[in-house]
């Protein structure tokens, strides 16, 4: 209901009231109108499986935070693309930045920040295993969960849970 509300809803007053009503086909066919709307926000694409990286993914951890990691973003769209998107101006449509977004170059810091965390540092040995448990020490996003508090514990510590 609330989906439906946030992307059909439309102001009405009604004895005197004001209110959010959905448009007649919206309560006509809700279930309908959900698939379209969610549709949208997936850019009408079909649903691919998940491409997990490393044990680290396939063990459920983020690889990404859009507010830890918007900096990336920021410089990157900047680098490659000259958009700013600091610019109180930009006015640009989700399904222009999400092709944008998923299009980062391999080397920009957004997708070598994502590629790091979801390596699997048992597949690394000697120095190249050092290193990437360095980065990804660096690159630890703040924990949202228990599990997640636990993961991050034991990155830094250097345990193995």
């Amino acid at each position: 209901q609330a989906i439906l509300l946030i992307y059909y809803g439309r102001g009405a007053v009604r004895n005197g009231a004001r209110r959010i009503e959905l448009p007649d086909a919206v309560n006509a066919d809700p279930a309908g109108a959900l698939q379209a709307a969610l549709g949208f926000l997936n850019l009408n694409e079909p649903q691919k499986p998940k491409r997990m990286l490393g044990k680290a993914a396939a063990k459920g951890a983020r690889l990404w935070d859009w507010d830890y990691d918007a900096p990336r973003v920021i410089a990157d769209f900047q680098r490659e693309y000259g958009i700013d998107l600091t610019d109180p101006a930009l006015d640009m449509h989700w399904w222009r930045f999400w092709p944008l977004f998923r299009g980062l170059g391999d080397s920009s810091l957004t997708m070598t920040a994502m590629a790091a965390r979801g390596a699997d540092p048992s597949e690394y040995e000697g120095d190249a295993r050092r290193r990437l448990v360095e980065r990804q020490r660096e690159l630890a996003l703040p924990a949202r969960t228990e599990e997640e508090r636990l993961r991050l514990t034991s990155l830094l510590w250097g345990l193995d849970v």
